[in-house]
Order: C-alpha cells, then structure tokens, then sequence
C-alpha cells in the first residue's frame, strides 16, 4: 500500500474493493499513513518499488496520433478493394465521426491482433474472400504504423524525460505494458528519448502474453523484474489497465485523464490524476 501526497492535480481516489481496502481508503484532501505502511519494512511511507505505463493516452496523445492512423488505414484499404468502407471501419475501432474523437473500445483496448481481425471480418462481410481480406488488412496497417510513426503525430503528454529520470532517482523500476506491437512501441520510446531508462517492454504482438484486463502481463513483468506485486502500481487511461491492475493485485491502479477514459469509465481507478505529469508528487515524499 501507498499512501499519496494531496494537491488539485488529485482528482479522485476511490475505494471500494476488498483489494482496495488495502489503500486504507486514501482521499484528497490527506496524506495517509497506514498500518500497512508501517508492516512493509518499517518505512513510514512505502513508495512503488515499479511503475508499469499504459502507453497511448498515457504517455502520448491518443487522438492526435491515432485518428489519422484510422484514416489513412481506411483509405489505404479502399484504394485496395474499391468499396466505401471508412464509415464502418471507424465504427468498429470507436471512432465517433460527429465527435471526431475515439471513444473506449477496440482501437483503445484492443492489440493489433484484435484489432486486425475485426477488420478482415468487415472486408469478408462485404465480399473479400478471407485470404485477400487478411492480406489488404496487414499491408494497410502496417503502411499506416509507419506513415503516423514517421511524422511528428506523437505527442508527449508530459516531460517524459524528466519523470522516467525522477522515478529512477528514487530507486522505481519502469515498465511500458501496451497493446500495441513491438516495433511501433519500440520507435515511440526512442522518440521520447526514454528507451534507454525502460527496464521492461510488453507488447500485444509479444509471444506468451495475454490482452488487458488479463493478469498475465503485469505478472510477468513483476517476477521478471524482481518486484512484489503489491509493490507495483499500473498507471493507464482505459477501464482494462485498471482491471488487470487488480486482477494482479498491483499496489494501486493509477488512472490518468489525459486519454480515452473519463472519471466514469476509469471507476476502478484507486487514484485518478489529470496526466502522468503529477505521479511523483501523488505517490513519492520529498526526502
């Protein structure tokens, strides 16, 4: 258990499962201090020992980075098979076309995998026999993977730099658990200039890993790091990475509103925070 520091970027701490009970029902307008605390090593306060990162819409703006990718994938897949299809392709990824904004769904949940399953199934709904729907599908995401991933669509939310070096000041292991594959994941932290303070990456396209809200990854990431899960927190924008957060039975799940998910949708959150921006100052005393 941890306890959190107060301040107006604490937007919410919720307490309400038996795993949560453990938190000792932290709010925002104390810093608390717990037996629990004091049963881990003696420490007054007990600071996550790793922090696992959801990536897109955590660590980088979701929209200005994936609408474009929707796009451009449709419109690669139309040129290929001649039929009107961004309607339907932007419906079943979550993307609200009066709102122009991704909603929580496939694209902000899903791996590539799901992802291009769900496609394929459209193009075959509309006639594409099923070898030449998987063969458009992956030549058109990964087309689209690299046109958004070459350009400057990838924003940082916040000085990522400057919090991944504060974390590895205090002794924190990092961690990037996402859904997205490898390669692109790879490129995007070498953008923000992390890659190298990034103890462990997870990927969807990874071998023996499981999607989000499954367990597998941030249990797998912990023993590999060495970690206890309840010394571990998850931070993330979706319902799934707060659920795989307490279906592993992490330290806390750490919800951030700076992507798809709203204070409704992020409910299980234990903590919820505007951005990444404010994670040292929640979660870590000044020594």
């Amino acid at each position: 258990m941890f306890a959190t520091k107060t301040g107006a970027h604490l937007a919410s701490a919720i307490t309400k499962s038996a795993f949560q009970q453990r938190w000792s029902s932290a709010v925002s307008t104390s810093y608390r201090k717990t037996r629990e605390m004091a049963s881990l090593g003696g420490a007054e306060h007990e600071s996550p020992s790793l922090v696992i990162f959801d990536k897109d819409g955590t660590l980088l703006c979701f929209h200005t980075m994936w609408i474009p990718w929707i796009q451009h994938t449709a419109q690669s897949i139309e040129t290929s098979t001649g039929l009107v299809l961004f309607p339907k392709i932007a419906q079943s990824l979550g993307l609200c076309l009066a709102e122009n904004k991704v909603k929580p769904g496939l694209l902000a949940e899903g791996t590539t995998g799901q992802i291009a399953n769900e496609i394929s199934s459209l193009l075959m709904d509309n006639g594409i026999k099923s070898f030449e729907a998987r063969e458009i599908t992956n030549n058109s995401l990964t087309n689209s993977y690299d046109k958004i991933l070459s350009t400057d669509l990838v924003k940082e939310l916040a000085d990522t730099v400057a919090l991944f070096t504060r974390l590895k000041q205090h002794g924190t292991k990092i961690a990037v658990c996402t859904a997205d594959n490898r390669k692109s994941s790879l490129l995007a932290l070498k953008r923000m200039n992390v890659d190298h303070l990034v103890d462990m990456i997870v990927c969807g396209d990874d071998k023996n890993t499981a999607p989000k809200p499954s367990p597998h990854n941030a249990i797998k990431i912990c023993k590999h790091l060495g970690v206890d899960q309840s010394k571990a927190i998850m931070v993330g924008d979706t319902r799934v990475d707060m659920e795989m957060a307490h279906n592993a039975e992490l330290g806390a799940a750490v919800g951030v509103l700076s992507g798809i998910g709203c204070k409704d949708h992020l409910h299980r959150a234990d903590v919820l925070l505007e951005h990444i921006g404010h994670l040292v100052n929640t979660f870590y005393e000044n020594r």
